[in-house]
């Protein structure tokens, strides 16, 4: 976190606190600027860079793609467990994990049971590991935010909001 820090000590008497949201550095800079001309003094006045989430929104992650991935791949390795289980139930009819089916088309219904159960679970495990991704085509500083921390007389609470709004900001508090 980066801050700036007041360099002359305030009045405490009837001091309000109010905190501005700002997605870009330069309108906090520019409303600490038209604070301080409208008669707020600069000891009261900090700005602080904060992170928003560090986790994106699933939309604007690698989620999906990932997940696409992980069920092409676990489908191919389902299937490939599932043919090698419908040979072992035809050349072991007794000592095989699948004799129970018993029938001959047992190893079709096997490969579909194999291919969904893998394409379930790869699906499942890329979501969960590239949810936390962002996307390549994502803002690259996202997370940021910067909060202009004001201490201010009471009375000039108001004067102090209209301004932070102007500026394009956020009341926070």
């Amino acid at each position: 976190m980066s801050s700036q820090q007041p360099t002359e000590p305030l009045a405490n008497e009837s001091l309000a606190k109010t905190a501005g949201i700002f997605l870009d550095r330069t309108q906090a800079e520019a409303a600490q600027q038209a604070l301080i001309e409208a008669g707020i003094p600069a000891a009261g006045l900090s700005i602080q860079e904060s992170a928003i989430d560090p986790n994106p929104p699933l939309a604007k992650s690698k989620g999906a793609k990932s997940a696409r991935s992980g069920a092409i791949t676990g489908g191919l390795f389902g299937s490939i467990v599932a043919v090698l289980l419908s040979f072992s139930a035809q050349n072991f009819p007794g000592d095989s994990p699948v004799s129970f089916a018993g029938s001959s088309q047992a190893g079709i219904v096997i490969g579909i049971i194999g291919v969904a159960v893998g394409a379930l679970g790869g699906a499942l495990i890329g979501l969960l590991t590239g949810s936390s991704a962002p996307s390549a085509d994502a803002d690259p500083r996202p997370n940021s935010k910067y909060l202009l921390l004001i201490q201010a007389q009471a009375e000039d609470l108001g004067k102090v909001r209209d301004l932070v709004r102007q500026q394009g900001g956020e009341i926070q508090i």
